[in-house]
């Protein structure tokens, strides 16, 4: 449609200048700057509305009439194709009485559905162009027969300018506007398929462009229940969705591949399979080009150049970490059943270490204790004793980014259960054996031999927006730089969503949450669907933001599971909410917040099947 609008006001410029350079021009005075979908379709219901009969009736309309009487166009039906308006077009040049004496039709076939035809009539020369829209939703059809330009000139004594060059000028207004890409589609690629990259996809109107999505990941997975699926409460299959699922039946194509280089000049990215098994041994690169770029591909854990961390920590930020997690729990409980272990052994096995007091470390620091307590105590009966867990924060409290009454019940709700919060201590190191803390108000430093460390705090740019940054001038930021409308500063064309951008504009920083991906993804899918028409004709978007409102984040609220079937809600107007029906209301709403009911379904089977058989402690 957008393509169409662009060959409609070439064609309707050109009609306008012919009637400005030629007294004899008996063209149709249209409107030239219609750019919006609904001032092209009140102009065309104007132009060929609704005078004339049925289309029926008007079958053996003539060209001569047509080129006369404009407003008795035959009303075509809805689902006529391309075949259809041929014949109908040359029925009316061999039907017409001045015609078939005088002239005859030649067509010929343009990309994408367009028909230019001319047809010579003794001394008058008529030039016009017919276009087939084989798209729903304009004018309310899957097929219009339009007539855009009609160029043609009374040839009277000394006539200096040929026919042949006025259908040659209206030929080359069409091919410009098909060939040099303002009638084509842009070319939209979109990295990531995590909350930003989604969310975009699910709101974005396909049609308008031609869309590519490049992640190493096939599927969409529901982040916040990772704690769930590393506990054993939710199965890894019920929180995943396959990209493919979603973006079926909508032309969108997906590469399973992994963006390694972003060449902002030339507007083109280099990719790498991802695959384990290589094809004959070779990985496979490829690079793509892009009008527009979307980029949402998160971000990845923060060590902050903590020694031994990548070798001996857990990270909890993708699906396979989650499961790692799982088994490595079960592992140490099966280990420490072996005989001839001393006591001072399994309690160094059993000793779960998470560090970080964030919303994620402090989930899975309860989600573990009720594994254990509620399920694997109950396996392993003699091992409860040498169960401990410790919470590392180098913060002045855990949860600091919740009201501070939140902060102080969960500290307090962990002593009673018995996990030990150590607040203001810093990881130095970590080893084989050992986490080396730091006081951070002392500078102690204390060695906790571990059976487990879980490492959440924080994230960290990825190399490929790393090095994107370094392209653009944003090498000493940490992550992309947007403007309001979420365009990245000084690289035409890209726009970057979620965990590896920042909006400049705010005076306060959004958190790196899911809830703010997804709400990015849907504003910049609803900017792309309004402003299809200026990127078809090159118009940069960035000149008509004033049309559109700068993103504006809404909060909708917090949770912050607690363990004991007791979760902590933290909702705007300094609402805060503590207790068990706290924790049914967080069913409620990440029931809800799925992004298909295959896995509504199954997250909602995983929480029965706990609450009637208890967690799942088998190693696969």
């Amino acid at each position: 449609m957008a393509m169409m609008r662009s060959v409609l006001r070439n064609a309707l410029r050109f009609c306008l200048q012919q009637q400005q350079q030629h007294e004899g021009f008996r063209g149709f005075n249209f409107v030239a700057s219609s750019r919006d979908l609904e001032s092209s379709r009140t102009c065309l219901k104007n132009w060929f509305g609704a005078a004339g009969s049925s289309w029926r009736q008007q079958r053996n309309f003539s060209v001569r009439r047509l080129y006369d009487h404009p407003h008795r166009a035959p009303n075509v039906p809805a689902r006529a194709g391309r075949d259809e308006i041929r014949r109908l077009a040359e029925l009316a040049a061999s039907r017409s009485t001045h015609a078939a004496s005088r002239g005859q039709a030649h067509w010929t076939q343009l990309p994408r559905f367009m028909m230019h035809g001319m047809l010579w009539c003794g001394n008058e020369r008529v030039s016009y162009l017919l276009a087939a829209v084989a798209a729903t939703g304009f004018l309310g059809g899957a097929g219009l027969f339009v007539v855009l330009a009609d160029a043609g000139q009374r040839e009277e004594q000394g006539m200096s300018r040929p026919a042949a060059a006025a259908s040659g000028e209206v030929e080359e207004v069409v091919r410009s506007s098909v060939g040099t890409g303002r009638g084509r589609k842009k070319k939209v690629v979109v990295l990531g398929t995590g909350w930003a990259g989604t969310s975009f996809l699910k709101n974005l109107d396909s049609s308008l462009y031609d869309v590519s999505v490049v992640a190493p990941r096939n599927c969409f997975v529901f982040t916040p229940l990772l704690p769930s699926v590393a506990s054993g409460v939710v199965e890894a299959r019920s929180v995943t969705e396959p990209i493919r699922r979603i973006i079926r039946k909508r032309n969108i194509e997906f590469y399973q591949s992994e963006c390694v280089r972003i060449d902002a000049k030339s507007k083109q990215i280099l990719c790498n399979d991802v695959s384990e098994r290589k094809w004959r041994g070779k990985d496979v690169e490829f690079t793509l080009d892009y009008d527009l770029l979307v980029v949402a591909v998160g971000a990845t854990n923060n060590t902050f150049g903590t020694k031994g961390v990548q070798e001996y920590c857990h990270f909890l930020k993708e699906i396979e970490d989650a499961e790692k997690i799982r088994e490595s729990v079960v592992e140490r409980f099966e280990t420490a059943s072996l005989p001839n272990f001393s006591s001072e052994d399994r309690s160094k096995l059993l000793h779960f270490v998470v560090v970080g007091g964030g919303p994620t470390g402090v989930e899975y620091a309860a989600e573990l204790h009720d594994l254990i307590h509620d399920d694997l105590c109950r396996l392993y009966p003699h091992l409860k004793q040498d169960v401990t867990i410790t919470v590392v924060q180098s913060g002045d409290h855990i949860l600091n980014s919740f009201d501070r009454r939140i902060s102080e019940y969960a500290q307090k709700k962990f002593s009673r259960d018995g996990v030990d919060v150590k607040i203001g201590w810093r990881v130095s190191e970590v080893t084989d054996e050992n986490v080396c803390l730091k006081l951070m108000k002392t500078g102690e430093l204390v060695q906790l031999p571990y059976g487990m460390v879980v490492w959440s705090t924080g994230i960290a740019t990825r190399p490929v927006v790393a090095d994107l940054m370094a392209q653009i001038g944003q090498a000493d930021r940490k992550v992309l730089a947007t403007d309001a409308w979420l365009h990245v500063h000084n690289c035409e064309g890209v726009y970057a969503l979620g965990d590896c951008a920042s909006v400049d504009s705010q005076l306060k920083s959004m958190p790196a949450t899911a809830q703010v991906a997804a709400q990015q993804g849907a504003y910049l899918a609803c900017c792309f669907n309004k402003l299809a028409q200026e990127y078809a004709t090159n118009i940069k978007p960035e000149d008509h933001r004033h049309q559109l409102d700068p993103f504006f984040y809404r909060h909708l609220g917090q949770f912050a599971p607690l363990g004991g079937e007791i979760a902590a809600a933290e909702i705007p107007g300094d609402w805060v909410s503590i207790g068990h029906s706290t924790q049914w209301l967080w069913y409620s709403v990440y029931a809800s917040m799925q992004v298909s009911w295959r896995t509504r379904v199954l997250v909602v089977f995983d929480w029965a099947k706990k609450f009637i058989f208890g967690r799942d402690s088998s190693s696969m």
